[in-house]
């Protein structure tokens, strides 16, 4: 899964001390600017919730989801979407993903397990934005469906 060991290595990757990372099947219709505007008023990373389902950590592997859901003590984790996410370059963020790089790398399959597993060792100002960036009223996610 190269795409998904590279988005966890974006700290390093990214030049840029503000970042916006969005997965290949979003697109833009709205304001992105206002994540750049939140990362200046000191948030590290913003990041949007990932759709409800009726099984917690439903997109893991069984193993990795009963691991994790043991490691975080939470039998119902909020799941972060990690295919839109804005982060500024600093020691917390640069942390967070060092250790969710190493968190990948257990299983080497999915990263939201492990981009959880790793934000609760290393815990930075998060801000959670809402449905419209990431459910398609400023930025649409196809999850997969998107057609060159």
């Amino acid at each position: 899964m190269p795409g998904r060991w590279a988005k966890t290595k974006l700290f390093s990757l990214s030049p840029f001390d503000f970042t916006l990372f969005l997965d290949a099947d979003t697109r833009i219709h709205g304001d992105v600017s206002w994540g750049f505007k939140a990362l200046a008023d000191g948030w590290d990373l913003i990041m949007v919730p990932s759709k409800i389902t009726d099984k917690p950590l439903h997109n893991l592997d069984e193993n990795e989801q009963i691991v994790t859901l043991k490691e975080l003590g939470n039998t119902f984790p909020l799941m972060l979407n990690t295919g839109v996410m804005w982060f500024r370059k600093n020691e917390r963020v640069g942390r967070l993903f060092s250790e969710w790089h190493t968190e990948w790398l257990r299983w080497k399959r999915h990263d939201q397990g492990a981009f959880l597993r790793a934000l609760m060792r290393t815990p930075v100002k998060l801000f959670i934005a809402g449905r419209p960036f990431n459910g398609g009223e400023v930025i649409e996610h196809l999850f997969g469906r998107a057609k060159p």
